[in-house]
């Protein structure tokens, strides 16, 4: 990644409906990109619970990680969601896991709180 480069000036990718149980490290050994990336940002999801009455706790859904990416190029997004773009995971039930890959509809990145 290139340290001299505005983020507002990058063209913005998101990846959508990553799994939760996927780290940021495993997500980005298994993902493997070939295109120059200048900027990348993990949020991890998290399963949701709910009290049913009092009486019952169950998994009402899961909330999807994301990763954003930056690009210098245009051409290089769009090369990157043309490839990625339905990219399946699998866990280890033989659960698949159909990756969204799209244009980011916001104009700047997620803030680091990682500091």
């Amino acid at each position: 990644m290139k340290e001299n480069i505005l983020p507002h000036k990058l063209h913005k990718a998101e990846v959508r409906r990553i799994p939760n149980f996927l780290t940021e490290e495993a997500f980005y050994q298994g993902f493997n990109i070939d295109l120059p990336i200048d900027y990348k940002y993990f949020v991890h999801g998290k399963a949701k619970y709910f009290i049913f009455l009092s009486i019952f706790l169950y998994r009402d859904r899961n909330d999807y990680s994301v990763a954003y990416y930056g690009f210098e190029l245009k051409e290089t997004m769009d090369a990157f969601i043309q490839k990625f773009n339905n990219f399946t995971i699998q866990d280890e039930k033989s659960k698949s896991y159909v990756l969204l890959v799209q244009r980011s509809i916001y104009p700047s990145f997620p803030i680091n709180r990682r500091k």
